[in-house]
């Protein structure tokens, strides 16, 4: 059942960080799918975000409102939200301070 909740997700992929957290903190259903191991050619790992397909559009408004700087979203969502991937990164780099 898990299985066919995930292929019928719409994927959204991006290497910020605020556009991940906004998305996964606003749009209903929305779920981190995996973040790549390794880092792009910009120097940033891919994040892939799965959507529910009624979502398609809410979450192309709130990337066009995102890239146009007029996005608002409730503060303490987004930086949980953020913080947890944050987080996800530190542990899958091993970037731990000793």
């Amino acid at each position: 059942m898990r299985d066919e909740q995930i292929t019928s997700l719409q994927k959204f992929e991006t290497t910020s960080l605020p556009l991940a957290a906004s998305l996964l903190s606003q749009v209903p259903g929305a779920v981190l799918l995996k973040i790549a191991p390794e880092p792009s050619i910009d120097g940033k790992r891919l994040i892939v975000i799965g959507y529910p397909q009624d979502q398609v559009q809410a979450v192309q408004d709130l990337v066009q409102q995102f890239h146009s700087r007029r996005l608002i979203v409730p503060l303490y969502a987004f930086n949980r939200t953020l913080n947890a991937l944050r987080d996800r990164l530190k542990q899958d780099t091993g970037n731990h301070a000793l």
